[in-house]
C-alpha cells in the first residue's frame, strides 16, 4: 500500500491555515451552501444516523475539524478526531476549544497505529472520513481501519472527491499536481462500491452526489489562478440556488458533473 500524499504536504497545509469559528446561524453561510452540501448534510447523513442521542462520532484525518463541529451542531453528537500531523492536531483542537468542545477528543495518531486500534476498537457509533481513502494506492486497509473502530450496528460514512469528468479538467487547470496525490480509478461508482462492499456493511447509499460546483477545487498558495477560481465559484452560485430550490435531491447526479462520491452503510 502506497500513501500518495505525504505527511509533510498536510503539515504544511495546516500550518498555513487559520482557525475560523463556524456560525451555524450565519445567513451568509446558509446562502453560500452548495446543492451538494445540502444533499449530504440535510438528507443523506441524517437518513443514516441511528435514532439515539449522544452518538459518538469520529472522523479519521480530522483536521481542521469543521466536519466534526457540524456533526455536533446539527445532530448533537459527541465528536472525536484522529489526525496524524502536529499542525493539524493543533488546528483541530483550537477549533474545538472555540466551540466549547473538548480538545482532548482530538487524538494525535496515525490511523494504522496498532495502539489506536486496540484502544478504540468498537468504540464509535459513527466512523466518518472526508477525502482520506483516495490518498492510498490500495484503500482497502484504510477502510478496514474505519471498521475496526466502529460498533456493531454502527454507521460508516466515506466521502471522496470525484476528480474525473469535468472536474479532471478543472483540476488540471487550477492545480495539476493534486492529481498525483489521488487514486483516480477509485473515483468511479463501480470501483467505489466494490471497495465498500468488502467492508461488511449493508449499503444504504453509494454513488455520486452534488452537481457541478468548483468547491472541490483549490489552487497552489499565492497563485494568480485563485482569483479566477473565486470568480468561477461566484458565477456558479445561481445554479446552486436553483438546484436547492427544486429540492429534487439525487436526480441530477452524474459521473461527469458530480464533485463527490459517498458511501453510507
Amino acid at each position: 500500500m502506497q500513501e500518495l500524499s505525504k505527511r509533510e504536504y498536510w503539515a504544511d497545509l495546516y500550518d498555513a491555515a487559520q482557525v475560523v469559528p463556524i456560525d451555524k446561524r450565519s445567513c451568509v453561510h446558509r446562502a453560500l451552501r452548495s446543492y451538494a452540501d445540502v444533499f449530504l448534510w440535510d438528507h443523506l447523513i441524517p437518513s443514516a444516523l441511528p435514532a439515539k442521542p449522544g452518538l459518538k462520532v469520529v472522523e479519521l484525518g480530522s483536521a481542521p475539524g469543521a466536519n466534526l463541529v457540524r456533526f455536533h451542531q446539527r445532530y448533537g453528537c459527541d465528536v472525536y478526531g484522529i489526525e496524524y500531523t502536529e499542525s493539524g492536531v493543533a488546528q483541530n483542537r483550537a477549533l474545538f476549544a472555540a466551540h466549547a468542545l473538548d480538545p482532548a477528543h482530538v487524538v494525535h495518531a496515525d490511523i494504522f497505529d496498532p495502539e489506536l486500534s486496540t484502544r478504540y476498537a468498537g468504540f464509535f457509533d459513527v466512523v466518518f472520513s472526508f477525502g482520506l481513502i483516495e490518498h492510498f494506492s490500495d484503500p482497502q486497509p484504510a477502510v478496514e481501519r474505519h471498521m475496526c473502530l466502529l460498533k456493531p450496528g454502527g454507521t460508516l460514512i466515506l466521502v471522496i472527491p470525484n476528480l474525473r469528468g469535468i472536474h479532471h479538467f478543472l483540476t488540471v487547470l487550477f492545480n495539476r499536481p493534486l492529481l498525483a496525490l489521488h487514486n483516480l480509478p477509485l473515483m468511479q461508482r463501480a470501483a467505489f462500491q466494490q471497495l465498500c462492499s468488502l467492508s461488511g456493511t449493508r449499503s444504504l447509499y453509494c454513488g455520486y452526489y452534488g452537481v457541478f460546483t468548483p468547491d472541490v477545487h483549490n489552487t497552489p498558495p499565492h497563485s494568480v489562478k485563485r482569483h479566477l477560481l473565486r470568480c468561477v465559484k461566484v458565477a456558479c452560485l445561481p445554479l446552486q440556488w436553483l438546484l436547492r430550490a427544486l429540492r429534487q435531491y439525487g436526480r441530477w447526479e452524474s459521473s461527469m458533473f458530480s464533485p463527490y462520491l459517498v458511501f453510507l452503510g
